[in-house]
């Protein structure tokens, strides 16, 4: 029901982009995170043959928008690179790192989803490159905290948050990835106490308590905090 009640509502969006003049015209009716969901939703069907259509059909159709010419939006890109298997990425790959080539009208994070799709496709040397090239530690719009942590270069990560003095929840989050990742567990459970009560918590920041109660061999939280982040969609 979920699928088809989804494929009812893209049509209705359809219908109306090709009705409307102008620049939005232009536009892909569908975004990058409306492909994304639909894998998310094939997956709740836990049927491995409608999974393998979906993301098969999923891919096709991103690569047809990328390679079309017209203009899109592509915030969600990235997420769709991320959450599609090894084999289906590789197809997406070289695409998606042109069409987040920087560019005088794009942002800090576009930059930002280049190097996470170059982390993603395996190229982390050219992502480290990309990196050292800027030189903020944070900006408005970005911060390389999150990229260096999927690199897995932990002591880079620990001299960004020791030179960034803001004091936020998602710092705490990413200092508590760290030390569960260096294995310092006991300052992981302190710093997971104090985060639990968080009120930027995300689905994600659940399964990484879930994880470091885990550590700690409370089993009982990890399962409650698993829960919670399951429901929460992650």
């Amino acid at each position: 029901d979920s699928i088809k009640h989804y494929y009812q509502a893209l049509k209705s969006v359809e219908a109306l982009v090709a009705k409307s003049a102008g620049p939005s015209g232009e536009y892909y009716t569908l975004d990058f995170e409306d492909l994304a969901n639909e894998v998310k939703i094939a997956r709740l069907l836990r049927d491995q043959k409608q999974i393998d259509k979906i993301e098969s059909d999923v891919t096709a159709k991103a690569l047809s928008q990328m390679s079309s010419g017209r203009r899109f939006w592509y915030g969600g890109l990235v997420e769709l690179l991320e959450i599609l298997p090894p084999a289906r990425r590789d197809q997406l790959g070289q695409a998606t790192v042109k069409c987040l080539e920087p560019d005088s009208g794009k942002g800090d994070y576009v930059e930002f989803d280049r190097i996470k799709a170059l982390i993603l496709l395996g190229r982390k040397d050219e992502a480290r490159v990309a990196l050292t090239k800027i030189s903020d530690t944070k900006t408005e719009s970005f911060s390389p905290v999150p990229l260096y942590l999927m690199l897995g270069d932990y002591k880079q990560v620990l001299q960004l948050l020791q030179s960034n003095q803001e004091d936020s929840d998602e710092m705490g989050f990413y200092k508590l990835r760290v030390m569960l990742s260096t294995g310092d567990i006991k300052a992981a459970q302190i710093l997971a106490k104090q985060l639990c009560q968080a009120e930027s918590i995300v689905p994600d920041d659940y399964l990484l308590l879930s994880q470091v109660a885990a550590a700690n061999h409370d089993l009982a939280e990890s399962k409650r905090l698993k829960k919670i982040a399951a429901a929460l969609g992650q």
